[in-house]
């Protein structure tokens, strides 16, 4: 017990669940999140362009993407093997933040993913927040274990993209996201 109404649960790595009781009153209110942080070495401006670029999306998805880097502009991912995911911009800052909200068909209710930039000395750190779960671990470790492939891939094609003079697009997982 972490203080008098806040309990801490110890999840599998990449997870984070917290509860607190004076809030929320019944444990069906537990909140389960995936957080990912990347440092990649490549400027932040760059790094946000092909994080909201239709063509680079597709490359490190693997998939055919349809994205409209604006306010309420739609989003659509179909990759191979995994139902049709579509949704919206719920929000966009250039060249630090970007959030969607989407849903599939298997899915118990809509995900928020934030996704938000930091420069670093030598490139950039993203840092994804991904929530709306509900109860369902098994959907949990699915996106957790895509946005894993998917964050190394963005690594492989900043560095196929990277503009004159840039740093390579190697990545190194570690670090902490700045809350949201």
């Amino acid at each position: 017990m972490a203080g008098p109404s806040t309990w801490i649960v110890a999840p599998p790595p990449g997870w984070r669940v917290s509860f607190d009781w004076a809030q929320f009153g019944s444990l069906e209110a537990v909140v389960v999140m995936t957080e990912k942080s990347f440092h990649y070495q490549i400027a932040v401006a760059d790094l946000f362009s092909l994080v909201v670029s239709e063509d680079a999306a597709g490359q490190w998805m693997g998939a055919v993407v349809e994205l409209e880097p604006e306010a309420g502009g739609v989003v659509v991912v179909a990759a191979p093997g995994w139902p049709v995911v579509s949704g919206h911009v719920e929000n966009i800052r250039w060249p630090d933040s970007v959030t969607f909200v989407w849903r599939a068909p298997d899915w118990p209710g809509p995900l928020r993913t934030v996704i938000t930039l930091e420069p670093e000395a030598d490139g950039s750190r993203l840092c994804l927040t991904e929530t709306g779960y509900g109860t369902d671990d098994d959907l949990l470790r699915r996106r957790d274990y895509m946005w894993s492939h998917w964050l190394v891939r963005l690594a492989a094609t900043g560095a196929q993209f990277k503009p004159a003079g840039a740093p390579s697009g190697k990545h190194r997982p570690s670090g902490t996201c700045q809350p949201f």
